[in-house]
């Protein structure tokens, strides 16, 4: 819950609010809203004028640690598959 907290203070609404604006249930864990633009999915919060994200300061635990996640740790080669960018040494 502090996450989400954080996240709504760095945009200046209740948690409520933010949650009902950004958040959604996927497979029984919640998760930011996704854009998609010519078949790809961003974050709702990333800003594709500046290529960066709009709450950097206080995001989530998750993108804190991407690409350090236990499933790319086992099969690195999902991590090429979620994130073209990254490169495998």
């Amino acid at each position: 819950m502090e996450e989400l907290e954080k996240m709504a203070d760095s945009r200046k609404i209740s948690v409520a609010q933010f949650s009902k604006q950004y958040v959604r249930g996927v497979q029984g864990r919640l998760a930011l809203q996704e854009r998609v633009l010519n078949g790809e999915h961003f974050c709702c919060f990333f800003d594709f004028i500046d290529c960066q994200c709009t709450i950097y300061q206080s995001r989530p635990n998750q993108c804190k640690t991407f690409p350090f996640w236990n499933q790319f740790k086992k099969d690195p080669q999902k991590l090429l598959v979620e994130c073209p960018g990254v490169t495998l040494k």
